[in-house]
């Protein structure tokens, strides 16, 4: 395992004293910087500060030679920010649905609507992949 310098060190206590940074036995995980997100001015900022004692999480690239590359790059900063505020809500409703498919299918089998169940159970384990998924990260 790589030797922390001192300037990374400091960075690792600054983060651990805001609970940004789950560290067990050797390994430590850093999480992302801390939601909501916003953009300001071709940037992505945080509300609260980062483990680099600052607000940018990242900037885009200067592209005034061309003013098509510079919007593409605004959309793109736009999106980012939009997908990753909603990210933990979108992961929650996920979550119900599928606990809901689970339950209705259980009925519905009870009743004698397996072709239904079966259904419901098809769409449950299609939201389970996905929630593996954005989990694993």
């Amino acid at each position: 395992m790589k030797k922390l310098t001192k300037e990374n060190t400091r960075h690792l206590k600054r983060a651990e004293k805001r609970n940004a940074v789950n560290t067990t036995n050797t390994q430590t995980e850093i999480k992302h910087t801390p939601l909501p997100w916003k953009t300001v001015d071709g940037m992505i900022q945080s509300e609260k500060i980062n483990i680099w004692g600052n607000w940018c999480i990242c900037e885009m690239p200067k592209r005034d030679e061309m003013p098509e590359a510079r919007r593409e790059c605004e959309a793109n900063v736009a999106f980012i920010v939009k997908c990753v505020n909603s990210h933990d809500a979108l992961v929650e409703a996920l979550r119900k649905a599928h606990q809901q498919l689970v339950g209705d299918a259980a009925w519905l089998q009870s009743a004698n609507q397996g072709q239904v169940a079966l259904g419901s159970l098809k769409i449950a384990e299609e939201i389970e992949q996905i929630l593996v998924k954005v989990s694993s990260n």
